[in-house]
């Protein structure tokens, strides 16, 4: 292969192209469809394309955050949340739930989702299986300055901060065909 038959970049140059060609090599990647309340009970619900599974003895997920949402400001109040795995049939719903709503507001009830109860205190989708009930592990903010900058060489200094999600799922529920396979 000569030098001109592939392409490179470095992400502190910018990449030139109209998206993010990291996106797309990585992949395909499950989304996270991550629920939570937080202190007042009010129930929220958000895809994070940026999830996955990292072992599994012990079971560990996570996800992250560009910035502090409100997804993981109710994981850091509560210590759980419920991932939602999102199939094909589904897909449409879970970019409603992407919408940037009040605080607050109930993105089950704006996606005409049916909220039914997990195993841990907070509410899964009727629709979405399989899903887990997880307790936080950790979190731990990342920033694009000095820390990251050195290892990454990030292509902005915007003051983002990523807010990487661990947890432990404590069960599994399946409620579909895929049950049988499990």
């Amino acid at each position: 292969m000569t030098r001109s038959s592939h392409y490179f970049y470095e992400p502190a140059q910018g990449h030139g192209l109209p998206h993010d060609p990291l996106n797309a090599i990585i992949g395909p990647r499950p989304i996270g469809w991550i629920a939570s309340v937080n202190a007042k009970g009010q129930r929220n619900l958000a895809p994070y394309s940026f999830f996955n599974c990292f072992n599994y003895h012990p079971p560990i997920i996570g996800f992250s955050s560009a910035g502090w949402k409100d997804s993981v400001a109710n994981i850091h109040a509560t210590g759980e949340f419920v991932w939602n795995l999102v199939m094909r049939p589904l897909a449409a719903t879970m970019n409603e739930t992407s919408a940037s709503l009040p605080a607050g507001e109930d993105e089950f009830a704006v996606a005409g989702l049916t909220p039914v109860q997990g195993e841990c205190r907070f509410r899964r989708i009727r629709s979405a299986v399989p899903a887990t009930s997880d307790q936080l592990f950790r979190y731990f903010p990342i920033t694009h300055s000095s820390d990251i900058r050195s290892r990454v060489r990030s292509s902005s200094d915007s003051g983002l901060v990523i807010f990487p999600v661990l947890a432990t799922p404590c069960s599994l529920r399946s409620d579909s065909p895929l049950s049988s396979s499990l």
